[in-house]
């Protein structure tokens, strides 16, 4: 019996998804370019000139200027923040008491593919419910050691399918203590303030409505059980090994950043440099600053995007002590951004023609859309519509908070016009935004880059798996309660 007829249905399912992506993927920018040209022409679709009788001139204007230009630098500080989520993962994934205890130990354990796979599953889903960048680095890391430590004892794991399961945990981080959307929302200040007054007399939206509600955390165990089985279910035997994808000699050499400086310092500036003094004392300082930004915002309200980049630092900063050490890792762990850097305006310019409004008709594109659905949706309908629609849009705008500035705001309304209750519409753009980041593979870029492996040699496993776990995702949002008392 061939190796290929002891596949079960699920793994040739997988291997024949992968093949036909595989020479579909292009590099993540090319990626972004394409959707940059499709965006043109939705909107032109939705706002044809000739329609509203505006000159060519007039509307190359608002479309390449006003609209995608006026993006395309709005969300720098947001991409200061995201950047340091993925820094702030990578440098306590990369301290060598993590790396050699936690890590190490994990990689030592699996025996074989399916086994790699479930540990690979565990830990990415677990650490990407307590913070996104964290999952995306240390389960890169972990799968890379993986495979290492298999190459090393002569046992065949599928590198590019533990890469893949190592970056779905960007399909469940919206719904955890890192959610853009819902820490934005908690946030006094928040862009969407007005609206919320409006429509619900409130400036704000606390986490027991949104990630912490059943509806929330109780569709997060539902998918997350899932999902650690579909990985499972999906995991070939054997495949192409790491030695297929790195020469030798990246295998088996130490990782520089593991390495620890011998040379005694010999100045009063080295000494400087090494005196673990300087960061206890700003991490004790930090502590105090999050201790009172936590007794001034009190319980659900502390956790906003500032203060969980704040934590991760201020964690890396005990742990690594000496700031040369410090400041070495943090340099290295900034060439993990630079797909963040290089893509993010580009992003940008998508959602400013999907969110600036075309003058001739007093609306966007992205409005014009979403209230078409909402026209034909029901209270029950509505999670599922608002899920599919967050999930495409996602496509072309694949940053969770960044699309929800672009959205949030039809959304928010359009689930009131319903009369959906605004948890629902919280938790379902939130599992919408995650569901097609395993087919986006603009988040992928820092996991590339730890593993050696294009995008083509993942996307293709990732994508398998999204289409079998959006089936208890549709579950959960027909079917989960909502606790407490929503807005209506």
């Amino acid at each position: 019996m061939s190796s290929s007829e002891r596949k079960s249905v699920l793994e040739r399912y997988s291997e024949k998804v992968a093949d036909f992506i595989r020479p579909l993927m292009p590099d993540p920018l090319i990626f972004a370019i394409l959707l940059t040209f499709a965006t043109f022409i939705i909107v032109l679709a939705i706002f044809p000139p000739w329609k509203y009788n505006v000159s060519a001139t007039n509307y190359l204007q608002w479309i390449v200027y006003n609209a995608w230009y006026g993006g395309f630098w709005n969300l720098l500080a947001f991409s200061m923040q995201m950047s340091l989520m993925i820094i702030g993962g990578y440098l306590i994934s990369y301290h060598p008491w993590v790396y050699k205890n936690v890590i190490g130990r994990l990689a030592d354990w699996p025996k074989n593919n399916k086994q790699a796979a479930l540990v690979l599953a565990l830990v990415t889903f677990i650490t990407a419910y307590i913070q996104w960048g964290f999952s995306l680095i240390i389960s890169a890391v972990l799968a890379r050691e993986i495979a290492v430590k298999a190459y090393k004892k002569g046992v065949k794991v599928h590198y590019p399918f533990l890469a893949a399961v190592a970056y779905s945990g960007q399909g469940l981080w919206h719904w955890g203590l890192s959610s853009s959307a819902g820490l934005m929302l908690n946030t006094p200040g928040n862009p969407f303030t007005s609206v919320l007054k409006e429509l619900w007399g409130v400036e704000t939206i606390p986490l027991n409505m949104s990630i912490f509600n059943l509806y929330g955390f109780g569709n997060w165990l539902f998918v997350f059980a899932c999902s650690v089985l579909i990985w499972y279910l999906l995991a070939p035997k054997t495949g192409p090994g790491i030695d297929e994808f790195l020469r030798k000699e990246e295998i088996e050499m130490e990782l520089e950043l593991m390495k620890e400086e011998e040379v005694k310092p010999a100045t009063i500036g080295e000494k400087l440099d090494n005196w673990p003094g300087f960061l206890y004392i700003v991490g004790f300082i930090g502590l105090l600053a999050l201790y009172f930004s936590y007794r001034v915002r009190g319980g659900f309200g502390f956790l906003d995007l500032n203060n969980v980049n704040f934590i991760f630092i201020v964690v890396a900063m005990f742990l690594y002590g000496k700031p040369s050490r410090f400041i070495r890792v943090f340099y290295e762990s900034a060439k993990a951004v630079g797909g963040v850097i290089l893509q993010f305006p580009f992003y940008a310019g998508i959602m400013g023609l999907f969110s600036a409004k075309f003058p001739a008709a007093g609306i966007n594109a992205a409005q014009v859309i979403a209230f078409k659905l909402a026209a034909i949706s029901t209270p029950l309908t509505w999670p599922i519509v608002c899920w599919l629609l967050s999930a495409v849009i996602n496509i072309f705008i694949p940053s969770g908070g960044g699309q929800w500035a672009a959205t949030g705001e039809f959304l928010l309304r359009a689930g009131h016009l319903v009369g959906a209750p605004v948890t629902k519409t919280l938790i379902s753009y939130m599992i919408g935004d995650n569901t097609t980041n395993l087919l986006q593979p603009f988040w992928a870029v820092p996991l590339l880059m730890i593993t050696g492996l294009k995008a083509r040699d993942v996307m293709g496993y990732s994508i398998a798996f999204m289409l079998l776990y959006m089936i208890p995702i549709a579950i959960g949002l027909l079917l989960m309660p909502v606790s407490g008392s929503p807005f209506i």
